[in-house]
């Protein structure tokens, strides 16, 4: 533990430039230089928060640190008010965070495996960043994937155990580190005979005075012949020993005829007594990258609907950060970001769902000019308010970490990102990006319908058209040899129409 000894290090890079009152922290970016070699790693490298939290007049983060090739489970404490470090705590072995989990008195609790000793630690975080850890060595083999709370004094950590028959389970601590029981579940039911190979439990929750765990197989692809391994996303609806259900989650919508699924299960998060699940999909060979869904399950464990939330081809790789479901409104909010390779590029996106599966928006943008800035952590405030962490790097080297709050849409009181530039995609709205641009600007759209580009310059006077068949495919229009300034593109696209400025530096 080292008190206060980071403060130096966190310089405050970029903050608001407009006035607002000091407890309203919405729309506010808190931009924190990594520190240099010795206290977090090396500037190649930094801390990532993974997960965020709100403590009174405090942030949380809890992420990994990366000390060489050593990762280190981390927990940061941040005074939003002023902008500075309370305290940092950081594991002196090799481990990584698998979830924290914050008690009504505002302690931190986090189980993980340290791989250099293979034992299970629990640690216990005070509010003012003492700590509390108990170590389980020696241990039979286990390996978490993710710790969550699930009652009061209840918290699971959900992984493997064992070592010739290696099964998915789940260990319960109390909050003073307890371990209260260890759970194993079987392999549910192969469909279609396909074999498992492996299997893990991911998150559990209390369930109808029971307990639902959600988990995930690595099994054979399909039917034809032999095929690599896939995954697949299974539940456990159990209580003691006993196990009521154990099912393939998507079994239902496997093509009979091959078989072929390969679904990776990203986050689960209750609403009310159903649950909302975000994975990503690939329905058959020929498709290059995984696609993102969400997925409803019912009271009584089955699919209401199913949604692909990808826009763009598959040039693009999504990845989904976080799912998070408002259990007043039942509005479903992802976050995370995307990329290409060819050319490179990279945003991030904020995506809105009524509990329905109907797509509010889905907004993709950029955090400044710099290339590297990715989210990993948002959480619900309980005014509404999303909370979000990430980390960059900016043209020169420099690593950092942010954090950042808005209003439920996503926007400051003024109706703008801070700092941010946004482009709207929603069922009744076009996106054309990056804008400022130097010449080339993309075009997506929820709709695959043609669309038409009629550009003008502050005059009136037409200086190009563009039209553009498949949105389905990655579309983009070409200004580079227009003189820069602000231009006016006319899109049509079926019976919408739309007017966006653009400027092309």
């Amino acid at each position: 533990m080292k008190k206060n000894k980071l403060l130096f290090f966190f310089v405050l890079l970029a903050i608001h430039s407009f006035a607002q009152n000091p407890v309203d922290l919405r729309g506010v970016r808190y931009y924190y230089e990594t520190p240099t070699f010795g206290v977090f790693g090396t500037a190649n490298n930094g801390f990532e928060p993974l997960h965020i939290a709100e403590t009174n007049d405090s942030y949380l983060l809890s992420g990994n640190n990366k000390d060489g090739l050593m990762l280190r489970t981390t927990v940061i404490k941040i005074n939003k008010q002023s902008s500075t470090l309370t305290w940092d705590y950081f594991e002196d072995k090799k481990s990584q965070t698998r979830g924290i989990s914050l008690t009504a008195d505002d302690k931190v609790l986090m189980a993980f495996d340290n791989y250099q000793d293979d034992s299970i630690k629990f640690t216990r975080i005070n509010p003012d960043g003492s700590a509390n850890s108990v170590a389980f060595l020696p241990f039979p083999y286990v390996r978490i994937e993710k710790f969550n709370r699930v009652a009061t004094n209840l918290n699971a950590a959900n992984g493997i155990k064992g070592i010739d028959t290696i099964l998915a389970a789940t260990l319960f601590f109390n909050d003073n580190g307890q371990l209260q029981n260890t759970v194993t579940f079987p392999n549910p039911s192969p469909t279609l005979n396909l074999p498992i190979s492996t299997c893990t439990s991911h998150k559990t929750f209390a369930f109808n005075n029971e307990m639902l765990t959600f988990g995930t197989i690595s099994r054979q692809l399909s039917t034809a012949g032999t095929t690599p391994a896939g995954f697949a996303p299974v539940l456990w609806h159990w209580a003691g020993q006993t196990i009521f259900t154990s099912k393939e989650i998507y079994s239902e919508l496997i093509n009979p005829n091959t078989g072929y699924s390969d679904i990776k299960l990203i986050d689960v998060q209750k609403f009310n007594n159903d649950f909302i699940l975000a994975v990503k999909q690939r329905s058959s060979s020929t498709e290059v990258n995984y696609v993102p869904h969400l997925t409803y399950l019912d009271a009584n464990l089955n699919i209401v609907w199913d949604v692909a939330m990808t826009t763009l081809s598959d040039v693009w790789t999504y990845k989904v950060a976080k799912l998070r479901v408002d259990e007043n409104s039942g509005i479903i909010y992802l976050v995370g970001y995307q990329y290409r390779f060819n050319p490179a590029e990279q945003r991030q996106f904020l995506a809105r769902y009524q509990s329905d599966g109907t797509l509010i928006d889905f907004k993709f943008f950029t955090i400044d000019a710099n290339v590297e800035n990715n989210i990993y952590a948002m959480e619900l405030m309980e005014d509404g308010d999303l909370l979000f962490a990430g980390k960059g790097i900016q043209t020169d080297g420099t690593r950092y970490f942010f954090t950042y709050r808005t209003n439920p849409e996503g926007y400051h009181s003024d109706g703008q990102y801070v700092g941010i530039q946004e482009v709207l995609v929603s069922a009744t709205e076009i996106g054309i990006f990056p804008n400022p641009s130097n010449g080339i600007f993309q075009v997506s759209s929820i709709s695959a319908e043609p669309v038409q580009i009629f550009i003008l310059d502050q005059q009136g006077k037409q200086v190009a058209v563009f039209e553009l068949d498949e949105l389905s495919s990655d579309h983009s229009f070409d200004l580079s040899d227009q003189a820069p300034g602000v231009y006016f593109a006319h899109v049509s696209q079926g019976a919408q129409h739309w007017v966006k400025k653009l400027v092309l530096r």
